[in-house]
């Protein structure tokens, strides 16, 4: 046990250390706050501001200058950054373009930073010299300028966000920028001032620590990193929970120092951020440990469910006769892709003959591993919109592994390869696991916790990897009796390695499983919605990406015969970043494209002669300049600029006919869409057995009551209709019901069976299925395809399906391509099937909706307003469409606000 001082020693400290992570968290809450931006560049601001004051004392200057000179530096690089990289972006696809640029500003600043002050730390004199004792741990009095500051700020902050009129107004243009600017509030300018803030209290935490802390020009990272976790933990809106998160982990840092190891410290604050992740996961009104704690029943109930879906599955076939699908051309597809592909890469495998020096072929080589692992970064970025940033420590797994395996343990080379591909595949599996059923940046934080966190202990396992010098002795690799260290050889194998995992990534992104993962990527609550296994599908395509840089890592490791933590930092996780957006987040081919010309350029630099920090420091720069400038002037990349100029020179061209932008502007009449329906008699329904039952279900909102001990049943074949104000609590039924939410009190049964905190994609799979009062579309997306994700939730056919293009995922895409036709047809847009759904009118939108439910055959439809945004002659059709539905069996709950429809449908009503 260590004595009394020594322990105050390791309190202290830690609130020294809690107090530097607080004010950065501070930073991002500012701008978050604002600009609802999370800014990655924050630490960087605190990084410049710390380079700046020691360099500035060093050559004589007095702290009274430096400091308000760091605090200006840092306050105008944040304007600079939002002036270029926030503002132009602002209200484009969200704020991942947003984020994207921010990690493009930190590599440049980085950059920046090591160019003019090159590698070694930097360090400050102390402001006020001397030293005293408390509680008999020995302070630098530097700690009391640190916890002083600390104090003034926060409680500026605290007060200028809840006190002043410019305050309020910042923070509501977070909340609500639309109802901001109607009241008047300049987004623009108080965005600027909140960048402008952050950067200079970055700038100033980085002046009052530099003289108790070294400053290098990679230390803002790893400081941002833990900074980030406690703005988390605060939720990115309150000040003092990040500041008390903040000073919190710097203790966890001290005393794991202190009592454990100084060494892993910092796993320990790596591993507080999984620890509030899984805790978040868990815990909550709508968490797993709430819906865990609800009885749903199971045995002959789950098989009563399975009965109902198929008896009425079965009657609306029959109802609406629908015809034998005839199975499309296996290859039809994928047929040009493939000859295209195939002709890049047999012009690539052509290279070695025009390569005569040996760093080009090396070179080669290596941005062909690069490649592999962007074209799985690619996958995970562009089909599931999720933003790794680890994707380097999977290079780092498998490469150590089969370095371990084969130069201790004396295995085979290619037993290995096998091994360390499956370790990257395990620890994928558990981070994504961690991690992916939350939504947000919490993927992109928590890999790079990860990543950092492999590289701390790989540095410090000196017996077992060896530390910063690595794994040597790894035995040359062989295959088929061919030396493949010789270059040329192993460039070959490399291609043929990339070709492999191109091939598979444009099958999967061509496939039903792609398409529900772009419908993820646009909006998760709406994919849940139509039934989508949203985490499984995520963790799955990361899981891939992570097999496809754990190849690329052993292959590394193999061909320099080392394993090092050097070779897979964290500057190859931004490399590969700035691959597939460069190429084009959209294409399966960006990864490697943007791989070729990134890399092609960072090759000529080191040609050029530039070696040491100089080259790292202006490959950085290139990085960073290629990645802003991508995502600000070409966001869709190479790939997708020479899709535009393509399709110009097409519409250029003479005679060609001009394809309709918009839909149809009026739907078919209801006597066209019905004459087929009205000649089938229907089997009837029992209407004494309900399909769902609600009992005194209750939903409380903090003190407000939003549903209250709501009682009603849904018979087959029926339709019930709710009406009421707004804001009378119908569409939080509908989410109770969902499972969207999970409520305070009472129960909803589906056939008996309990779906009260069962996730809504799960609910949506038993057969309850629902619109949305805001129809939820996927941008991209045609109508047809909208309408075929409600197939997927009965889809046989995997992954592995999808990635070898297997006759069942064939025939299940052919299945579901009929049926979407048919409801699309049957809700009169057949002839909008090709149309971006999106881009439909409102009510239009409402009627893919409908469409998109039937077509997962359910057992219950709740129709969320559908009626809102047609007019008359379609408000009148779409109730004969709803009563149609009935008479198939199908339960329906009608939220609706046009009266006559409902009364002239309704069988009841609830008010």
């Amino acid at each position: 046990m260590p004595s009394f001082p020594d322990l105050a020693q390791f309190l202290f400290s830690g609130l020294t250390v809690g107090c530097l992570y607080a004010l950065v968290a501070l930073g991002f809450v500012v701008i978050a706050n604002v600009t609802g931006v999370l800014n990655f560049a924050q630490g960087e601001y605190v990084m410049l501001g710390g380079m700046v004051t020691a360099w500035a004392t060093a050559q004589g200057m007095s702290w009274l200058l430096a400091v308000p000179l760091a605090v200006a530096l840092g306050a105008m690089v944040a304007g600079l950054q939002e002036r270029a990289t926030v503002m132009p972006l602002r209200g484009r696809t969200g704020v991942l373009p947003i984020v994207l640029a921010s990690l493009g500003v930190g590599a440049i600043v980085r950059a920046v930073a090591l160019l003019i002050w090159k590698a070694d730390p930097l360090r400050a004199p102390s402001f006020f010299p001397g030293t005293f004792e408390l509680l008999g741990a020995g302070l630098d009095n530097q700690a009391v300028t640190v916890w002083l500051t600390t104090t003034l700020i926060l409680a500026s902050t605290a007060i200028w966000f809840g006190r002043t009129s410019l305050g309020r107004a910042m923070r509501a243009c977070a909340v609500n920028p639309l109802a901001a600017r109607l009241v008047g509030v300049r987004l623009s300018t108080l965005s600027l001032l909140a960048f402008v803030l952050a950067g200079g209290m970055g700038g100033l935490v980085g002046a009052v620590t530099v003289p108790l802390t070294l400053a290098s020009w990679s230390s803002g990272l790893g400081v941002g990193l833990v900074a980030f976790i406690a703005a988390a933990i605060g939720g990115f809106t309150s000040p003092v929970r990040a500041v008390l998160a903040g000073l919190c982990l710097g203790l966890v840092e001290a005393l794991s120092a202190g009592l454990l190891s100084s060494n892993y410290r910092l796993v320990f604050v790596y591993g507080a951020l999984f620890a509030f992740l899984l805790a978040r996961d868990l815990a909550g009104p709508d968490g797993v440990v709430r819906r865990a704690s609800l009885d749903h029943g199971g045995g002959w109930r789950a098989i009563l469910v399975a009965r109902l879906q198929f008896r009425d599955r079965r009657r609306l076939a029959t109802f609406l006769g629908r015809p034998v699908l005839q199975r499309p051309d296996r290859w039809a597809m994928h047929l040009l892709p493939g000859r295209v592909l195939g002709l890049m890469l047999g012009l690539a495998a052509l290279a070695p003959l025009a390569l005569t020096s040996p760093r080009a072929l090396d070179a080669a080589i290596f941005i062909a591993l690069a490649a592999i692992g962007a074209t799985g970064l690619g996958l995970v970025m562009g089909l599931a919109g999720q933003l790794s940033l680890g994707q380097a420590g999977f290079y780092l797994v498998s490469g150590y592994t089969a370095a371990l395996m084969t130069a201790r343990l004396g295995w085979d080379p290619i037993s290995a390869l096998v091994v360390a591909v499956g370790a990257a595949v395990l620890v994928a599996t558990v981070v994504g696991w961690l991690t992916l059923r939350l939504q947000g940046f919490n993927l992109a934080i928590a890999t790079l916790a990860f990543h950092l966190t492999l590289l701390v202990v790989v540095n410090q396992l000196v017996d077992l990897t060896g530390g910063p010098l690595g794994v040597t002795g790894i035995p040359p690799i062989h295959l088929f009796g061919i030396d493949l260290l010789e270059p040329r050889h192993f460039y070959l194998l490399t291609l043929m390695l990339l070709g492999i995992c191109l091939a598979l990534a444009r099958n999967v992104a061509a496939s039903a499983i792609g398409r529900a993962l772009r419908a993820i990527a646009a909006d998760q609550a709406g994919a849940e919605g139509v039934g989508l296994s949203t985490v499984q599908l995520k963790q799955a395509i990361f899981v891939v990406g992570a097999g496809m840089a754990g190849m690329a890592g052993v292959l590394w490791a193999y061909y320099v015969r080392l394993a090092a933590p050097s070779l897979w930092d964290v500057k190859l996780t931004l490399d590969l970043i700035t691959f597939v957006i460069v190429g084009g987040v959209t294409s399966v081919y960006g990864g490697a494209l943007g791989a070729l010309v990134v890399g092609g350029l960072q090759f000529a630099i080191r040609a050029l002669g530039i070696s040491g920090p100089g080259a790292q420091g202006v490959e950085i720069l290139l990085t960073g300049l290629m990645l802003v400038g991508f995502v600000l002037l070409f966001p869709e990349g190479i790939v997708g600029q020479l899709r535009t100029w393509v399709e110009r020179v097409r519409r250029r061209k003479p005679g060609r006919p001009v394809e309709p932008a918009t839909a149809p502007s009026a739907m078919p009449s209801s006597d066209l869409v019905f004459a087929p329906l009205s000649r089938v008699t229907m089997p009837q329904s029992p209407q004494d057995q309900a399909v769902v039952s609600v009992s005194a279900l209750s939903r409380r909102f903090g003190s407000f009551m939003a549903v209250d001990s709501l009682d009603f049943d849904l018979l087959p074949g029926t339709i019930t209709a709710m009406v009421g104000p707004n804001g009378s609590g119908k569409s939080t039924v509908i989410n109770l019901m969902s499972g969207v939410l999970v409520p305070s009190h009472g129960q909803v049964r589906l056939a008996g069976q309990r779906i009260d905190g069962v996730r809504a994609d799960e609910v949506a799979r038993r057969g309850l299925m629902r619109t949305f009062q805001t129809p939820k579309l996927f941008p991209g997306l045609t109508t047809i395809e909208t309408v075929m994700l409600a197939r997927q939730r009965v889809a046989r056919a995997g992954l592995l399906d999808a990635a070898v293009h297997s006759r069942r995922a064939t025939n299940e895409e052919a299945a579901a391509r009929g049926d979407a036709t048919t409801w699309l047809n049957f809700v009169g847009l057949g002839a909008s099937a090709d149309i971006v759904a999106t881009s439909l009118p409102v009510g239009h939108q409402r009627l893919v909706e409908v469409a998109r439910v039937l077509a997962s055959e359910p057992l219950v439809a709740l129709l969320d307003e559908p009626a809102a945004g047609l007019d008359p002659s379609e408000t009148r059709a779409l109730a004969l469409m709803i009563s149609a539905i009935s008479r198939a069996g199908v339960a329906v709950l009608l939220v609706e606000h046009d009266m006559s429809m409902v009364m002239s449908i309704a069988d009841r009503v609830l008010v």
